[in-house]
């Protein structure tokens, strides 16, 4: 293996030079292993959550019955558009924390905070699936 000199044949360590690291400003804060760790975790929880305010929601949607009395009472793509708010905002969460899991490795970011907005995120459109519900089945 052939040795080379850095451009102009110091050796001495120069921060402007090529070969010295690279930092606009501060360097960015490392992120650990518990941070990971918490990453990971609130993204499993984050998918427990969506499952089971999923799996509510379709509950709550067994109340179109009361629509076979009057069907033109009901609204049923209301009805139907709220099948799909909870699983929606659960795949907005998991792909927004799967990708600050890939770039964690290269700007050594905290991510942990990520995936707790994602289940924040399911929480209201759970709320927003059963006002549609509400809305569109009359009680």
């Amino acid at each position: 293996m052939e040795h080379r000199e850095p451009p102009g044949g110091d050796v001495s360590y120069d921060p402007d030079d090529d070969f010295g690291p690279r930092f606009s400003g501060r360097p960015p804060a490392r992120s650990g292993s518990g941070d990971l760790s918490a990453t990971i975790a609130l993204l499993a929880i984050g998918l427990m959550v969506g499952a089971a305010f999923s799996f509510a929601v379709l509950l709550t949607q067994m109340n179109v019955a009361a629509c076979s009395a009057d069907p033109s009472a009901c609204d049923f793509a209301l009805v139907g558009l709220s099948t799909w708010v909870v699983p929606a905002a659960t795949i907005i969460a998991l792909v927004a924390s799967s990708v600050a899991l890939a770039r964690r490795g290269r700007t050594g970011a905290h991510t942990w905070w990520i995936p707790l907005v994602g289940i924040v995120l399911e929480v209201i459109a759970f709320i927003i699936a059963i006002a549609l519900i509400d809305v569109a089945i009359p009680r």
